[in-house]
């Protein structure tokens, strides 16, 4: 049995499923799980994560549009060619391993960098500077 820890703890999936080119459909489900448990986590906390990460303060219904985009990621499989192809790499290597939470981190902030960026948010200054 191989182990991969996340976010969630320990899971374990059989070895015999690494043995094909495919990616088994265990290990993605791990790995979204993992991803929404993060997700869950930020947006619990959006309004300070894009203070401090973006020094951005958004309006309410600004903030409702990024949780919005962070929700819907929930919704579909994370794109494991872009971001955990390394875990299938390590698992074929080893019986156990750590995911970390920087790929999701990562997936997290282009979305928001890609809505700040949008023209509506532009008007939105750094926290502390009068919008414009």
């Amino acid at each position: 049995m191989k182990k991969i820890r996340t976010v969630n703890g320990v899971s374990q999936i059989g070895d015999d499923l690494f043995d094909n080119l495919q990616v088994p459909a265990e290990l993605i489900n791990v790995l979204n799980a993992h991803r929404d448990t993060i997700v869950k986590h930020v947006l619990g906390g959006l309004e300070v994560y894009i203070r401090y990460k973006f020094d951005r303060k958004l309006s309410a219904s600004h903030l409702d549009v990024v949780k919005g985009q962070l929700a819907d990621v929930k919704s579909r499989n994370v794109d494991f060619d872009l971001r955990f192809s390394h875990v299938l790499q390590q698992l074929r290597e080893r019986n156990v391993v750590y995911v970390g939470m920087a790929p999701v981190m990562d997936e997290i902030d282009e979305i928001i960098q890609g809505t700040l960026s949008n023209a509506d948010f532009g008007k939105y200054k750094p926290a502390g500077q009068p919008a414009g």
